[in-house]
């Protein structure tokens, strides 16, 4: 047999593959750039504890051969946010709040995702490799997606990207049939060129899928990637675009709670895809911090979690889900820890669902802790509440402890909300919380924000030894609750745009003063400016008519 001609096609295809990649490149970005040139917000101190009111992509490696280099290859690390050098431990912010529209709100140009950076987005293959990675691109030669062999199109079921422990890592999550017994994630920079391939694990979900999870190390921070996924490293997804967060200067995230995605309520997911579009496209946001109630179905329904991630907008932002009452976690139908690569989760147990699901991240000056207060019923004694109530004091301690001098804001998220004013305030699981010292150990951590939900009903306090309590309105229009006037007295005072209450004297639990909203059927999402020590809350509406921003609440913590 003559094997010098197919040797020589086979060369010919080889040349031709290497040349066509070196000239296809991709700009797409998920999370997209914009700027304004919004007014800053002006801060009024509110130091008697009263609420004050007022009116990179680029680069690629070069086709000339030789080893690809960045400069910027492993800038961040784990230790990202180390430009961040002061601790919060011994400073309290105080509160100022504004009544202007959404065109008030902090400049954007400085706090909106950079997709320029001076690093370039092609990171080193060798700077690159992760700890579990099984396979790689050849180090020194790097691989465009051109030219990566993606086999059949895979596609993935309800993926979702998770922050990773600092903004140099990234989580990853997604279902898929049980043909594949695989994990495997493709990193790209933002020319197409692969970085690296890692592998991760994988088990049984509901009857008949599988759940996949993975995680990406040393990223570059303010940097363009693209990514597919694989379960079972053949056949591969298409790339999807994620963008780094900054590891110093401004920048914004989304806070949202209870889209509670109800299978036998069209409006519930209509209504949250229009939300999630919304943040997706004109928000400009790092990650979206989510307090609880992701679907409705204690017992669990996948198609509620199809329709949760069907709008697409985890797959290129990151989500930080909070573990609620209503997300499944007992029975073997779409369970909460499938859909979610959690980052640093800490429990008492890996079996025992009521102490799963705490776990903390570093994202530039801000310490994140997620806590799981939704498991946790009223048939349930108090000396569970007391034991979980101790862990979470733990894993705060912890969490600090990590990242000591790494952070200006301290802000915990869990869902039952233990400063509301609606329907579950007085519940029996919301005063356990209570009495087993919760709010103590808030306080004790000298935490700044709380951010919960589960009342489906927007209220916001004054600083209450030193921490801002905010339980924010539903994602979705299921269902939103009306105040609990009984808890409250006559004086109701007009305020902003809201109302000031004060509480019955004879509740030992609400002695304070609280901003409330009298509420609408309308959804909202609140974004949140960082901007040092300097954080700005907006309150934006969704209405089929428009989103607007400001009217519910905006307001300014200063330290």
């Amino acid at each position: 047999m003559n094997r010098t001609k197919p040797i020589l096609a086979v060369a010919i295809s080889i040349a031709i593959a290497f040349f066509s990649s070196c000239s296809s490149t991709e700009n797409d970005n998920g999370n997209g750039v914009s700027s304004s040139s919004d007014e800053t917000l002006s801060s009024v101190s509110s130091s008697d504890g009263n609420l004050s009111s007022g009116g990179n992509s680029g680069g690629g490696n070069s086709c000339s051969g030789g080893n690809s280099s960045s400069s910027a290859g492993n800038s961040s690390g784990s230790n990202s946010s180390e430009a961040s050098s002061s601790s919060n431990e011994e400073t309290q912010p105080s509160v100022s709040s504004n009544d202007g529209s959404s065109s008030s709100r902090v400049s954007s140009s400085s706090s909106r995702i950079s997709s320029s950076s001076s690093a370039a987005a092609a990171v080193s293959s060798s700077s690159a490799t992760t700890s579990s990675s099984s396979s790689s691109s050849s180090a020194g030669t790097p691989t465009s997606a051109s030219s990566v062999d993606s086999g059949t199109k895979f596609t993935p079921e309800m993926l979702a990207l998770t922050p990773g422990a600092t903004i140099a890592e990234l989580n990853l999550a997604w279902y898929s049939g049980r043909e594949g017994t695989k994990t495997a994630v493709r990193l790209f920079n933002a020319s197409g060129t692969l970085v690296n391939t890692v592998t991760g694990t994988t088990g049984n979900a509901t009857t008949g899928k599988s759940w996949h999870k993975a995680k990406l190390t040393n990223l570059t921070p303010s940097t363009q990637y693209k990514y597919s996924v694989s379960n079972d490293e053949q056949n591969w997804s298409h790339e999807y675009d994620y963008t780094t967060p900054p590891a110093t200067g401004a920048w914004r995230f989304v806070a949202i709670a209870d889209p509670q995605i109800a299978a036998a309520t069209a409006t519930s997911y209509t209504s949250w895809a229009e939300v999630a579009k919304k943040i997706k496209e004109t928000e400009n946001v790092t990650h979206v911090v989510c307090a609880g109630d992701q679907v409705d179905n204690m017992q669990g329904d996948e198609k509620e979690w199809e329709y949760f991630f069907a709008p697409g907008i985890f797959s290129n932002i990151p989500v930080a889900a909070i573990k609620g009452n209503h997300d499944p976690h007992w029975a073997n139908i779409g369970k909460f820890e499938w859909h979610f690569n959690l980052p640093n989760e800490r429990s008492a147990s890996s079996t025992d669902y009521k102490s799963k699901y705490n776990y903390y991240y570093l994202y530039n000056n801000v310490l994140f802790v997620g806590l799981n207060t939704g498991s946790l019923f009223d048939t349930d004694q108090l000396s569970t509440y007391n034991t979980v109530v101790n862990l979470f004091k733990t894993v705060i301690t912890e969490a600090k402890a990590a990242h000591a001098g790494k952070y200006d804001w301290l802000i915990v998220v869990h869902h039952e909300s233990t400063k509301s004013v609606s329907a579950h305030a007085e519940d029996v699981e919301v005063r356990n919380y209570r009495e087993a010292g919760l709010e103590t150990v808030m306080s004790e951590q000298k935490v700044d924000v709380v951010i919960a939900g589960h009342d489906h009903t927007y209220a916001r306090t004054h600083p209450i030894n030193g921490v801002v309590y905010l339980t924010l309105k539903a994602a979705s229009n299921l269902k939103f609750y009306p105040v609990k006037k009984s808890l409250i007295t006559s004086n109701i005072a007009a305020h902003s745009k809201g109302i000031e209450i004060t509480w019955n004297q004879e509740n030992d639990y609400y002695q304070i003063g609280e901003k409330v909203i009298i509420n609408s059927s309308d959804p909202e999402y609140t974004v949140i400016d960082v901007n040092g020590k300097t954080l700005n809350f907006d309150v934006c509406t969704w209405k089929s008519s428009g989103t607007k921003c400001g009217d519910t609440d905006k307001f300014t913590l200063t330290k």
